[in-house]
């Protein structure tokens, strides 16, 4: 399943009615549902609702929280933007 996502051109957002079904597909959900997923940048559980972006690191998914400086972090590391 992660080959399959890691070989995809970036997308640059995803609709809300999506997500869920993408976070199945990736084999997160049941994750982000029971609280064990937390944000790769403060370490603090995400939620469904303060998902802000998914990414790839060390070919691992990883999950930011909507958190603006979590994701500010995020973007000052990714070199295509």
């Amino acid at each position: 399943m992660l080959k399959r996502w890691s070989d995809r051109e970036k997308v640059q957002a995803v609709h809300k009615r999506d997500l869920e079904s993408i976070l199945t597909e990736l084999g997160i959900m049941d994750q982000v549902n029971s609280g064990k997923t937390n944000c790769a940048r403060c370490g603090k559980p995400v939620t469904l609702e303060r998902i802000q972006c998914l990414f790839m690191e060390k070919d691992e998914i990883k999950v930011c929280c909507d958190n603006i400086n979590c994701y500010g972090r995020l973007l000052q590391k990714d070199p295509d933007r």
